[in-house]
Order: structure tokens, then sequence, then C-alpha cells
């Protein structure tokens, strides 16, 4: 009786197996099985054609051999610690084939246990992903390209606003000046000239804010803490909410320009959210660099929001300049975080590795 339930449990056991196999085999992503060791043990077609294997191609039983050396270590330790703590894996990397070609892979997997709760492997699934690279990259070098060539075209209209303009309003003004010498007096012309003058000169201080948000000549001469420390200076006595700056271990050192330019877009974008949506009444900017990277933070005591509501919600008047900062940052391989609880105010952050 014992031998026959044996037997009919191994029957049914090569059933399964046969079942997983057929399946495997027509299945458009790539599919494998390892010990509990980490080798592989079986793949299906897909799997080996991924790879660049013949058909007929035993599978290597290492499999991060054929990662490419510049994601190896990363995805060898990352696979290794799943094996030896008998958990999930899911990673994105690139495949070198033995012809030099790069493929980029997703990989999910699955621990598998048997009745005890012993690790014996894992399962997985491969994809291949190059395609979606190649268009997110494609993607990404055009929005660059955008971005780089709205901050030259912002920085040619500010120059004109301060070149041309400026200097046009301040031949005015002097014009102004040597006219109301000339006509000292307290009559209707006196005081339509004094209007006049005061009309320059509020146009005067409007063109220079105008040229300055544009693009600020501190920012490309002198860097990002001064320019960063000029703008909140004037934004909050624009807006009236307190605001203080502060900076730590940036004294001489510069970063590359489109990072520069990245985060002094951020932190105006933050503060302009600031203005439309937190009715904050303190604003404190950082900016620290931290041993081998650089941070900005904007926290504000305003009223604050629910992050994933916003970010999910397509009509939020809020989620473009949300997505805009992120987008900003991601180009130049910064990282981009937002901390927000309604009633508790808003916190942004934006780093970057020196490194990169």
């Amino acid at each position: 009786m014992i031998g026959f339930l044996l037997d009919r449990r191994q029957k049914r056991l090569r059933e399964s197996e046969e079942v997983f196999r057929r399946l495997s085999e027509c299945s458009p992503a790539g599919v494998f099985l390892t010990d509990a060791k980490g080798s592989i043990t079986y793949t299906n077609p897909r799997w080996r054609t991924i790879h660049g294997l013949a058909s007929g191609e035993d599978a290597v039983r290492e499999w991060t051999q054929m990662v490419h050396p510049k994601d190896r270590s990363r995805v060898r330790e990352q696979w290794n610690d799943c094996v030896r703590e008998g958990r999930e894996y899911e990673q994105e990397f690139c495949l070198q084939l033995a012809d030099g070609s790069v493929r980029w892979v997703y990989m999910s997997a699955s621990a598998m246990h048997a009745e005890h709760g012993t690790y014996t492997g894992h399962v997985g699934t491969i994809t291949d992903i190059t395609e979606r690279k190649q268009a997110e990259e494609a993607r990404a070098h055009l929005v660059q390209k955008l971005i780089t060539a709205q901050e030259d075209e912002c920085r040619r209209v500010s120059v004109e606003l301060h070149d041309q303009m400026g200097q046009g309003l301040t031949a005015m003004m002097l014009g102004l000046n040597a006219l109301q010498a000339s006509k000292a007096g307290n009559g209707p012309d006196a005081r339509q000239l004094q209007q006049l003058q005061e009309l320059v000169s509020d146009l005067m201080g409007r063109v220079h804010r105008l040229a300055w948000e544009l693009r600020p000549a501190a920012l490309d001469d002198l860097g990002l803490p001064s320019a960063l420390k000029r703008y909140v200076e004037e934004w909050s006595q624009r807006s009236g909410v307190a605001a203080d700056f502060h900076t730590s271990g940036m004294a001489d050192q510069r970063l590359q320009p489109s990072v520069e330019t990245t985060f002094y877009r951020v932190v105006q974008e933050a503060l302009t959210n600031v203005i439309k949506h937190a009715h904050a009444s303190r604003v404190s900017v950082l900016l620290d660099h931290r041993r081998d990277s650089v941070l900005v933070i904007v926290e504000d005591n305003g009223k604050g929001f629910d992050v994933s509501t916003v970010m999910n919600s397509i009509n939020s008047s809020g989620r473009l300049g949300l997505l805009g900062m992120q987008e900003r940052a991601m180009l130049v391989g910064a990282k981009f975080n937002i901390e927000s609880t309604p009633g508790a105010g808003t916190t942004v952050f934006v780093s970057t590795n020196l490194e990169a």
C-alpha cells in the first residue's frame, strides 16, 4: 500500500514537472530554476535566446558571469544575498553577450521552499527590456536637449534685458533727473516728472528681477551658494515669507553646470509652490556638502499635502511642478524626494553623488 502511494505521488510529481516544462517552453519570457546554491539547473529556450546562446547550448550555471562588467559586482552581491536569505529577487541590469553586444533585462525570481521550510532554490523569469531602455534613453536625451535649449534662451534673454533694456531705462532715468534739475519747482510739470521717475525706477527694478529669475549671472560667475543665497533673500522680500538660507562645506566647491542649474531650478520651483500652495510663514533652504554628495533641502511650515494623492491625480495643479523637479533631477543623475503630511509642512530633497 505504501509503495502504491509513493508511486502515485512520484507520478503526479513527474506530471507536474512535465506541465511546467511545456508551459515554460511556450513562455515569451525566459524561465529558469536554480538550486540552493543559486546555480542554474534549468532554462527554457527563451532564456537561452535572451542570453545569446544556441538552442542546444548549455546554460552557464553561474549566470552572473554573463552580466555586463559595469553591473556584475552589484548584481552578484544582491543575488548572493537573496540566495543566502532565501528571499525574492528583482533587478534590472545589462547582459554582455558572447559577440560583445549589450542587452538590457529585467529579472524577477521567487524563492522555493520544501515542506518544512528549507530553501531549495529560486524559480524566476527574465525579460528583454532593451527596446524600452533605448526609448527611455532617447526620451531623456530629447528632454535634456530641450532643457539645455531653454536655459540657453533664458540666458540670452536675461543678457538682452540687462544690457539693452536695462541700459535704455538707465539712460531715461538720467535724462529725467537732468530735466528735473533744470526745472526746479513744485508745479504740475514737476509732479508729472516725479511720477515718470518713479515709473522708470519701478520698471528698472522689474527688468532687473526678471533678468535675474531667467538666469542669474551669479550662478555662472560665482556658483550655486551665492546664487541661492541672493535668490532666497529676494524671494523672501517679495513674498513676505520669512526665509533663511544656510550652506555648509561648499566653500570653493563648484558642481557641474548642469547640476548647479538643476539644483537652482528645483529651489525656484519649490519656493514658487510655497507661495501658490503651502501658505507657509517660514521657509528654510539648506545647501550641504556631505562627504561624497551634495544635498539641497527646502523645508516649509505650510499646510502640507498627501504626496501620493497629488502625484497620482491627473488634475492636480501641483503635480506638474513636482514631476518637473523630479525629471530635472533624474536627467543629471540626482535623487529627488519630497516628504509632506497634511498640516505638517513640506520638505523637498535633491542630492547628487560627486563621483557620478
